[in-house]
């Protein structure tokens, strides 16, 4: 997608509304954000906007109609268009059979989880289908509960299957207008709603089975293992390679200040100052180094695109990393070449002149 794109998450304040609102704040998306507690949504929003994106937070219920359509009012008036709804806002009710529920219980979990995603899906419709450019990607959150329904949870079972339905309605309406509608049904998350489970979740049995609750990082950590070594290893070989290049730099330089005591004398004895003698010394660095650049950036661009898959969030070919690596490499060239154009502004004309 070219250009700016616009994008709704709710459930924005914690969990995973607000980790997928910066996820998607950091490949460049601007973010409406929408929830009930205020103040979370601000500290989000404040994190979105570090990452130099617009972050529009408004605290709403999703399950009041009113304050949806305000809700998608205000996203058309300050963004113009939408391009992604993240329905992610969700509700749990207490672990309790179905005769003990209470209906005002059901009722709100059916309120958030179902009439609010509706809602929502709804007014995102309704614009993404009148925008121009037209179209636009809903995506609902649904749950391992749509597919595998745990004990005591009839009201968050009934409406995560219920979700399921619902997004396949979406598909098949948004077709003609180039809305596409998808779901996600994540597992165990560690979020706050979810923390509760790591003390134990009730199975179909009866049994209270103890859950694999990981860390985001974790999780990463184990499926992304070898290309995170792969990465650690090329970042090792090239630090290892600007060492290499700092201790030849500094070696060939050593070595022509040592060749040219003698010119170097004669251009003190006949005046030269030394802040003249130290810039010719590290002019024949940079000469050294422009000759390497000149070799090693085409033959890089040349072949990025065997390491682009080991790239995230960066291009083979973007500007800012390869004017950070020759800046790196000018920067290490400047401190190898110092130190002997240092040693050669001070050498003394009359020794110099005796060697030779």
């Amino acid at each position: 997608m070219d250009g700016e794109r616009f994008a709704l998450v709710t459930g924005a304040g914690s969990g995973v509304g607000k980790a997928s609102a910066l996820a998607l704040a950091r490949t460049g998306w601007h973010v409406a954000l929408t929830g009930r507690r205020k103040e979370l949504l601000e500290e989000t929003a404040a994190e979105v906007k570090a990452l130099g994106r617009r972050a529009l937070p408004v605290a709403a219920d999703v399950a009041d109609p009113e304050a949806v359509k305000a809700l998608f009012a205000l996203i058309e008036s300050e963004f113009g268009r939408l391009d992604l709804l993240f329905n992610n806002a969700g509700q749990n009710a207490p672990p309790v059979p179905i005769d003990e529920l209470t209906f005002a219980q059901w009722s709100a979990v059916v309120g958030v989880n179902l009439n609010g995603m509706f809602l929502c899906a709804q007014g995102a419709f309704g614009l993404m289908k009148r925008q121009q450019p037209q179209g636009g990607r809903i995506i609902n959150n649904g749950s391992i509960s749509a597919h595998t329904p745990r004990p005591l949870s009839i009201a968050y079972n009934a409406t995560k299957h219920a979700v399921s339905g619902m997004t396949k309605s979406i598909a098949l309406d948004g077709r003609a207008h180039d809305i596409a509608c998808g779901q996600i049904d994540i597992g165990n998350a560690l979020t706050e709603m979810a923390r509760k489970q790591t003390l134990g979740v009730r199975q179909a049995d009866g049994r209270i089975a103890i859950s694999d609750v990981r860390t985001q990082t974790g999780e990463i950590n184990e499926h992304l293992h070898q290309e995170i070594m792969l990465a650690d290893l090329c970042s090792a070989f090239a630090m290892l390679a600007v060492t290499i290049a700092c201790v030849g730099l500094y070696g060939t330089m050593s070595y022509t200040v040592a060749r040219r005591t003698g010119e170097l004398g004669i251009r003190m004895a006949l005046g030269a100052q030394r802040g003249a003698v130290v810039r010719a010394v590290l002019g024949e660095v940079f000469v050294l180094v422009a000759v390497g650049l000149a070799i090693s950036v085409p033959a890089a661009l040349g072949t990025s695109r065997f390491v682009e898959s080991l790239l995230f969030g960066l291009k083979s070919n973007d500007p800012l990393a390869l004017t950070l690596a020759v800046a790196i490499l000018l920067a290490a060239a400047l401190l190898a070449g110092y130190l002997p154009a240092r040693r050669a502004s001070r050498i003394d004309p009359m020794t110099a002149l005796r060697h030779e």
